[in-house]
């Protein structure tokens, strides 16, 4: 009887890491995928762009940066539960709230300050040296957080 209930204890275990390394996947697999979102929304405003993405001049891309304000508040919440049901250090997750609070300064300043047609080249090359840093960022974080959880299930 205690070999049965030894082996489910590690399959519970090992179930557990499993679902904590899916969850961790699938928090920073949707960061990066919203910041690469801020990248293609970026690109579409400059002719000649990093990533070749069609010229819009309409200036609609423009509300995405106020758009996407729930999904990055979805995540960070998502990552901060994560955080705490695993036991990982905590102050990481806040990262993903400045990261959000970078584009939006970077966007009202070149709104309100600069004016937008003029700032083009501004919001351009600021949302991409945000997005490199915030893609660093949670690639530090995921590699961190992938360690914190290997030393919680032992």
């Amino acid at each position: 009887m205690n070999l049965v209930m030894e082996r489910f204890i590690k399959y519970k275990s090992e179930m557990g890491r499993i679902f904590a390394l899916f969850s961790l996947t699938v928090i920073n697999g949707s960061l990066l995928y919203l910041i690469y979102l801020y990248i293609t929304v970026a690109c579409s405003m400059k002719v000649d762009n990093i990533l070749h993405i069609p010229y819009e001049p309409s200036g609609m891309q423009l509300f995405f940066y106020f758009i996407s304000f729930p999904f990055f508040m979805i995540i960070a919440t998502l990552s901060v539960l994560h955080s705490y049901y695993y036991n990982l250090r905590k102050s990481l997750t806040s990262g993903i709230v400045f990261i959000w609070l970078s584009y939006f300064i970077l966007i009202l300043y070149v709104d309100l300050v600069v004016h937008y047609p003029t700032g083009n080249d501004l919001l351009y090359y600021g949302t991409l040296t945000i997005s490199v840093i915030a893609i660093f960022y949670i690639l530090y974080l995921t590699y961190y957080q992938v360690i914190n959880l290997n030393k919680f299930q032992k």
